[in-house]
């Protein structure tokens, strides 16, 4: 038993004739025939009255069929016009990854202007930390990253550097270090300094620069929000080392002053990350990272 000799069969009942059977469906006649045979074979049965061959009256077998025929006809229906709006959908739908500094103080602003000029683009944002990002890539889990991150080695990722955004040391207008105009190592000594949760790429890339130069820092906190990282050093707790980006407002406002580390080569950046397999696949991601490319370079 299929769809198709289940359509012809409920056509059959509701036309009572061959030939506008045929006609609805635009099939031949001996198609119909073929086709309803095969059905009644399949059933063990036949489904009309055999004494009125002509007339196309349901037996009984016919009357218990037709009301569930129809049920199926509908439910595969639905099922298309479900499936159909999924892929409608999905053809329209941005699935971005992104680590917590891209998308609390990044992508927001920028996500907003994208769908004003795209309002058919549904945003589905996934926020990790960029390992584990970087990861759901791979698994073909999400088909685009925009995360910050030390350098990244992948055969099997297409990496794409979109705005560097170095570590800087936060702190509060009237910390000492803020009236140093040109910092060096032993000037940080005296003081407490705040770092990002040990997971981060922050406090990775802030490690390999005080291991790289010896550097003793008095690493009196860890905190696993950027935000409360930011917070704790406008209390005046210690001196945060931060990406720069996230302290965009909190620099406007005055609230904190960004000082340069010293004897410091940036490694980080802003990245897009595809799976290459992926790379180009679909023009929904091209003019997205299009978008975001040209945004952080102005």
């Amino acid at each position: 038993m299929n769809i198709q000799q289940l359509k012809i069969f409920i056509a059959i009942v509701e036309h009572r004739k061959l030939s506008l059977a045929a006609e609805k469906l635009q099939l031949t006649q001996p198609t119909l025939t073929f086709h309803l045979k095969a059905l009644q074979q399949t059933l063990g049965t036949s489904l009309f009255e055999e004494h009125l061959p002509h007339r196309w009256i349901l037996n009984k077998a016919g009357k218990i069929l037709y009301p569930y025929a129809k049920q199926m006809i509908q439910l595969q229906t639905n099922a298309v016009q479900e499936i159909t709006h999924l892929n409608e959908f999905q053809r329209t739908l941005l699935k971005i990854g992104a680590s917590e500094t891209t998308a609390t103080y990044i992508l927001p602003s920028y996500l907003a202007t994208f769908q004003k000029h795209h309002e058919d683009y549904k945003i589905s944002l996934t926020v990790q930390k960029a390992p584990t990002i970087l990861e759901k890539i791979k698994k073909y889990e999400l088909q685009i990253a925009i995360i910050a991150h030390g350098p990244i080695e992948d055969d099997e990722l297409y990496v794409l550097p979109l705005a560097e955004d170095p570590l800087v040391i936060a702190v509060e207008p009237n910390h000492p270090l803020a009236a140093i105009k040109q910092l060096k190592v032993e000037d940080l000594l005296p003081y407490p300094f705040l770092l990002h949760e040990q997971q981060s790429t922050s406090y990775r890339l802030a490690k390999e620069w005080m291991d790289s130069h010896s550097i003793p820092l008095n690493i009196t906190m860890e905190i696993g929000s950027i935000q409360a990282l930011k917070e704790a050093a406008e209390a005046g707790i210690g001196a945060a080392i931060l990406p720069k980006l996230s302290l965009e407002k909190e620099l406007i406002q005055n609230r904190l002053v960004a000082l340069p580390l010293p004897q410091y080569t940036n490694k980080r950046f802003i990245y897009s990350v595809q799976h290459k397999e992926h790379l180009f696949e679909n023009t929904i991601y091209n003019t997205f990272i299009q978008f975001i490319h040209q945004k952080l370079a102005n």
